[in-house]
């Protein structure tokens, strides 16, 4: 499952997330409260499989709904699982609300991720000062800490290109993105716009992605298949 290396990868600055990141799937049980259990084995079974790095918090561990207490005890069980495989991981400390993201990022940043992603704050669409400003902060809370945006296709919030080159321009410590992915005229402003920064592309477009410049995926058919195996 892991990227091979190529021509592109090798314009990455080293401390760059690349290849295929396995989502953590949130176990619910029949009451609707997170199965504990499962959710470490699942962990588990994510780490021996043959992936990149592993990531939390993502839309597929439903992190709108977590309580803070249930982020800090799946962060830290992210945390222990991954380092006791040396696997590289990353946790998302995504919320509507700008303050508690910070505070998220506060209190992870104890747990020594390889990088944090987020979403841009999405109860109202913000502004290029807005986005600026809770970008800023972000690295402003955690300066030695790698960021990695997330900005989906229903985000209220949708950044060009350019936006998020200039945002990088502004930000240093923001090494990432993962982006829907486009045409061939999308990957080609993105090869333009983003060199040497890391655009990662949902798992079920990876192929072509990868074909014209992607970096990677944090993949959702990594965390349905861990162990299948996908040509590019």
């Amino acid at each position: 499952m892991r990227a091979e290396p190529d021509d592109h990868l090798t314009h990455l600055p080293a401390h760059a997330p690349r290849g295929v990141w396995g989502a953590v799937m949130l176990a619910i049980d029949d009451r609707g409260a997170i199965d504990w259990e499962a959710t470490e084995e699942t962990i588990a079974r994510l780490c021996a499989c043959g992936v990149d790095g592993i990531y939390s918090n993502g839309t597929a561990c439903e992190f709108h709904c977590q309580t803070e207490p249930e982020f800090d005890r799946l962060s830290e069980l992210v945390a222990m699982i991954a380092g006791r495989a040396r696997l590289p991981f990353q946790i998302g400390i995504s919320q509507s609300n700008p303050r508690v993201a910070r505070e998220r990022l506060m209190r992870v940043s104890a747990l020594r991720p390889a990088a944090v992603q987020f979403t841009l704050p999405d109860w109202w669409p913000p502004s290029d000062d807005e986005v600026m400003r809770f970008v800023g902060g972000l690295c402003e809370t955690a300066p030695d800490m790698l960021l990695v945006l997330y900005n989906p296709p229903h985000a209220k919030r949708r950044l060009t290109l350019e936006g998020i080159a200039g945002l990088r321009a502004a930000v240093p410590s923001l090494v990432g993105a993962k982006l829907p992915g486009g045409d061939a005229s999308w990957y080609a402003d993105m090869r333009r716009e983003l060199p040497g920064f890391s655009v990662f592309v949902p798992g079920h477009t990876l192929a072509t992605g990868y074909a014209q410049g992607a970096h990677g995926s944090y993949s959702n058919v990594a965390c349905l298949n861990p162990k299948g195996r996908g040509g590019r």
